[in-house]
């Protein structure tokens, strides 16, 4: 039996402007994170299906927002 990889979809938020900047796709959704948890970022105009398209083997949810 083939397991997908569980990833997160995460707005990034710039507590600066108070704005989100992109969207980043992480290995966690925990508060605590690295960089090397951080796979891709995204143009915020991107969609979720396209997102999903560059990862076929995995399962993506939402997660909470990355302070920058």
């Amino acid at each position: 039996m083939i397991q997908s990889r569980k990833l997160w979809m995460r707005p990034v938020h710039c507590k600066e402007t108070d704005r989100i900047l992109s969207v980043a796709v992480c290995t966690t959704k925990h508060e605590v994170l690295v960089d090397e948890q951080i796979l891709e970022h995204f143009a915020l105009d991107i969609s979720g299906k396209d997102i999903r398209n560059e990862y076929p083997e995995a399962i993506l949810f939402w997660g909470p927002p990355i302070c920058a």
